[in-house]
């Protein structure tokens, strides 16, 4: 999972481009307010898709959110409602009553981008014995369910934090704390809520694990050029949000260096 940087946000906030995009978006959801079957309609799907250019894949470094392959390279992507728009499910069953979080279809904040693996079916192909069914719409929620906006929307924020949702937020965790790589590049869950992401998202999947496994030999090439210019020395290379499965190469590049130079 790759977390976007605070101030890359704020920079592209700050944009021409960007308030354009927050004034359509206010538009479009005061139509939504009014009759919520409106999120379905091409009219206002539109203005969340035109975030993706201007934003999401800038801040993201155009990679999914949840795997962190990069898109364009032979994975389709979706700008996803972390939230879903429509009703939301808990293992695969709609929440009955639930209409969706139609008001939050255009709330930057509930807006990523994602492969089409991750969001809706990954390759029947997998190192896992489980289904291929992506997101979708399955959102758990470990507090009380919102079910219909407060009236102040600056609000909505903290009104659906309470919920307490099992998948991870990437614009509010530290994936580090939920999440560790093996040598095979399989991940797994060290929360409840890195091992729902792990299993809603399909993260386990074959063709991503070879893709992680592709980073493996580069790892080690900088490592070693990094010991070799630096006479010796334990130091860890970093590898910055631009790095395709960056989360995975700084994992494996930190427990390589610890194999080959114990701390004393």
């Amino acid at each position: 999972m790759f977390v976007p940087s605070s101030k890359e946000i704020e920079k592209l906030q700050a944009s021409e481009e960007f308030k354009e995009w927050e004034r359509s978006a206010k538009k479009a959801r005061e139509r939504v307010l009014k009759d919520p079957s409106l999120v379905q309609k091409d009219s206002v799907k539109k203005v969340w898709k035109s975030l993706k250019d201007i934003f999401l894949l800038v801040i993201f470094h155009k990679k999914c959110v949840y795997c962190e392959c990069r898109v364009g390279h032979g994975f389709p992507y979706h700008v996803d409602h972390f939230r879903p728009k429509g009703c939301p499910t808990e293992q695969r069953v709609e929440v009955e009553g639930h209409t969706g979080y139609y008001w939050l279809a255009f709330e930057w904040w509930n807006l990523v981008p994602s492969c089409n693996n991750c969001n809706s079916n990954a390759p029947k192909c997998q190192k896992s014995s489980e289904d291929t069914e992506g997101k979708k719409q399955e959102f758990r929620v470990l507090g009380e369910r919102v079910f219909k906006p407060l009236d102040d929307s600056d609000k909505w924020r903290k009104q659906v934090e309470d919920e307490r949702a099992l998948l991870l937020d990437p614009y509010s965790c530290s994936p580090e704390e939920h999440f560790f790589f093996d040598e095979l590049g399989m991940i797994y869950g060290l929360t409840a809520n890195g091992k729902e992401t792990v299993s809603v998202c399909k993260l386990n999947r074959a063709d991503l694990v070879d893709a992680r496994m592709s980073k493996h030999r580069d790892v080690l090439a900088k490592i070693m050029t990094e010991l070799t210019s630096g006479e010796g020395k334990r130091a860890t290379p970093y590898y910055s949000g631009d790095e395709e499965f960056s989360m995975f190469c700084n994992h494996l590049a930190k427990k390589e260096i610890e194999n080959l130079m114990p701390e004393s």
